[in-house]
């Protein structure tokens, strides 16, 4: 593989009220159909040797929606299991008393019912390994949280210093000279809205 090109999947309605998803298989907004047609008109001219994405329908869709019909739907490339967190609003779970939301953004919780930091990892290292032998240019449509932990397996970098990307946004690994990050949260069409996982 010469350039993985990550792609977060567009807003859903849960996005715009700033709610946990996880594994919630919420649909695209109306804007975050706008998003994902944007998103096609900003990489119409890459040329992908193979296009994934997770099989929840925000990945999907978008990945339709931006003209990319083929796309493999996988469920290794699903997001982060938030567990009983699923539909809680950010706001409640950064206001709590012993600050579990902040420390499971750095790696340091596992939510209520939810994937631990390591088998969240594990799974997406499994993943990595089968896209590493696809030659070119690979797009995988997916999740703010599968797009840091790659990043970390990848470069290094520490779960917890990484801002979550922005919907329909476009992140490039290149590793033609060595991993590094060419791209990171490029957003195609920014429309204002506050980004949520």
């Amino acid at each position: 593989m010469e350039q993985l090109f990550l792609v977060r999947h567009a807003q859903t309605d849960w996005n715009a009220e700033r709610r946990l998803q996880g594994h919630a298989d919420r649909p695209l907004s109306a804007l975050g159909r706008e998003q994902a047609i944007a998103l096609g008109r900003y990489l119409r001219d890459t040329q992908f040797k193979s296009a994934f994405c997770s099989d929840l329908a925000r990945t999907r869709e978008t990945a339709w929606l931006a003209g990319y019909t083929t796309a493999q739907p996988d469920r290794s490339w699903r997001e982060f299991d938030v567990g009983r967190w699923s539909g809680c609003l950010i706001d409640d779970l950064m206001a709590s008393e012993d600050k579990a939301y902040f420390r499971w953004r750095s790696g340091e919780h596992t939510p209520p019912g939810g994937e631990s930091w390591s088998a969240f990892e594990a799974r997406l290292r499994a993943s990595l390994a089968r896209l590493s032998v696809i030659p070119g240019q690979v797009l995988l449509v997916t999740h703010s949280g599968v797009i840091r932990a790659i990043t970390k397996i990848i470069l290094g970098v520490p779960a917890g210093t990484l801002a979550a990307v922005g919907h329909a946004s476009v992140s490039v690994l290149d590793f033609r000279a060595g991993a590094n990050m060419e791209r990171y949260d490029v957003r195609p069409s920014y429309f204002g809205e506050a980004v949520a996982d």
